[in-house]
């Protein structure tokens, strides 16, 4: 019956392969984002392949991974309606789950979730490299807000998200490797400021199919999500 959706496994898997084996010799490990395929069973395959884990853009896309057996689950967005955080939480019985903030409120919201759960909740600090979407300015704002978070005895400092999805829409190469190396600085010195303060990024995320190779080439992604 109509519609149906067919897939060329022979395609899919030499995708896959091909995706496993460009980032393999660069050391950047590979978060692959879920919003596209939404399946369990292709994020299982990624994972296979050596894939930490995957991104999902909200709360639900992250309850059908998890539920279907992917143990680790970046939601790379905020999210800070009451029931979602709930939602969100309750995931953390089954996954590993983590979640974006990029101002004090938000970290607030998630906080106060993660307490009534009875949990630590891991947080990114998003930071805005260029696509002004969303995100606190790199530097000394998104430090504070990792510390607000390193502080609090409910949640987890998880590291930055530092996704610039726009770059892989610059249609010269000479403009994406622009726009990344933009990126790529203010990410770097965001991390070295962390790190005189004692924090550490466990992860620091971003990129886009497009981009990967640039971003991966400039030593300052330790995750690609792809």
């Amino acid at each position: 019956d109509t519609p149906a959706l067919l897939l060329d496994l022979d395609a899919f898997e030499h995708n896959l392969d091909r995706m496993a084996a460009l980032l393999a010799p660069t050391g950047t490990r590979l978060r692959a984002h879920a919003k596209t395929h939404k399946s369990p069973v292709i994020a299982l395959q990624q994972m296979r392949r050596g894939a930490v884990g995957q991104c999902v853009q909200k709360v639900a896309e992250a309850e059908a991974l998890a539920w279907g057996g992917v143990p680790d689950i970046l939601v790379s967005n905020e999210v800070i309606a009451p029931r979602k955080l709930a939602r969100l939480c309750a995931l953390s019985a089954v996954a590993k789950v983590a979640v974006c903030a990029d101002d004090a409120a938000g970290i607030a919201a998630v906080e106060a979730a993660a307490e009534a759960a009875g949990l630590r909740m891991t947080v990114l600090v998003e930071i805005d490299v260029g696509a002004g979407r969303c995100g606190v300015d790199p530097g000394p704002p998104a430090v504070a807000l990792a510390e607000r978070v390193a502080a609090s005895p409910h949640l987890v400092f998880g590291g930055l998200q530092a996704y610039h999805g726009s770059a892989q829409h610059r249609r010269k190469p000479a403009e994406r490797e622009a726009a990344i190396a933009h990126a790529a600085e203010g990410t770097r010195r965001t991390v070295e400021q962390l790190r005189q303060r004692g924090l550490s990024c466990g992860i620091v995320g971003g990129a886009g199919t497009g981009t990967f190779a640039l971003e991966a080439a400039t030593g300052a992604w330790t995750e690609i999500q792809a």
